[in-house]
């Protein structure tokens, strides 16, 4: 038998039909459309999300030369050990404070929140230092209240 003829054998032997061909290019068409919006949303995510994470983030310590500054020193020490800052900011934060009830108070309070809780609200003045070392180096925030040194964080690189 000639292998010309045998090649269709079982199928239908004619010409292909050009509407199938285009249909599933556009198939593949859209699934390709498809990928590149999803990675490319990926990708915007991927540049947005470390660039806010590396913006600060705290840390429990500073070196200052060979000495550390850590939290709940107070701010002559630190500038004794550091100098002083290169830039100074103060503002008003707002804090709130958790009211634990005296577990003895048999006294019913009706100034209470939906789930039993109750929340000082104060203002607080919070005063910022920053400490630039220069451009191999990292930016440090140290963050007063009322003279003691309660948070630390580390920026991006100094200029």
């Amino acid at each position: 038998m000639d292998p010309a003829l045998d090649r269709g054998a079982g199928r239908n032997a004619g010409p292909p039909d050009p509407r199938a061909s285009m249909e599933k290019g556009r198939i593949m068409a859209r699934k390709w459309q498809k990928r590149a919006i999803v990675f490319g949303v990926l990708g915007l995510l991927g540049l947005a999300i470390p660039s806010t994470w590396a913006y600060r983030s705290s840390v429990s310590f500073m070196r200052c030369g060979n000495r550390l500054v850590k939290l709940g020193e107070k701010k002559p020490e630190i500038a004794a050990k550091c100098g002083a800052p290169d830039f100074v900011d103060e503002y008003r934060e707002e804090v709130f404070t958790e009211i634990v009830p005296d577990p003895f108070d048999n006294e019913i309070n009706e100034d209470r929140s939906p789930i039993g809780r109750r929340f000082l609200k104060q203002h607080q003045w919070v005063e910022e230092w920053t400490y630039n070392r220069g451009p191999t180096r990292f930016l440090y925030y140290l963050k007063f209240r009322n003279g003691v040194l309660f948070k630390i964080e580390t920026g991006p690189y100094g200029y």
